[in-house]
């Protein structure tokens, strides 16, 4: 019988939050922000700056709380994930600012590639809630 190529993957299983796509792809977002971006902006003193660390460091660690909050107090897991959604977000913009801001020294690509990590991770953080959701729900039904 001939191999036949499939969409399915096995996935690995969740052992804590660091084994969370989400969590890894934004925690290597920011390890790129503070590499490639913030650089760049040395010498200036700038609220975007600030923001751009603030933030990009920031959404890793509301991943990382809102998986633990979601076995004691799922609302709260809930509210700290859409928090990192709207952080998502925000790189986005502020990612673009700079670009524009700062475009003989903030490279595009880089930018670009950033950009469409943090939009691909924040649909993925919205699938996630909706399968904790899920979960909670079939939970309430077996019991």
């Amino acid at each position: 019988m001939p191999y036949q190529k499939t969409s399915f993957y096995k996935k690995s299983p969740i052992r804590s939050f660091r084994d969370l796509e989400i969590y890894q792809k934004t925690f290597s977002a920011s390890v790129e922000v503070m590499k490639k971006i913030i650089p760049k902006m040395q010498g200036r003193e700038l609220p975007l700056r600030d923001q751009i660390i603030d933030c990009s460091l920031l959404i890793p660690n509301l991943i990382a709380e809102a998986y633990s909050r979601r076995f004691d107090n799922k609302e709260a897991s809930y509210k700290l994930m859409e928090e990192s959604m709207v952080k998502c977000n925000n790189m986005v913009v502020y990612l673009e600012q700079a670009r524009d801001i700062f475009d003989e020294d903030v490279s595009k690509v880089v930018v670009e590639e950033l950009t469409k990590e943090y939009m691909r991770t924040r649909t993925k953080m919205l699938n996630l809630v909706k399968a904790w959701k899920r979960f909670e729900e079939k939970d309430k039904k077996e019991n």
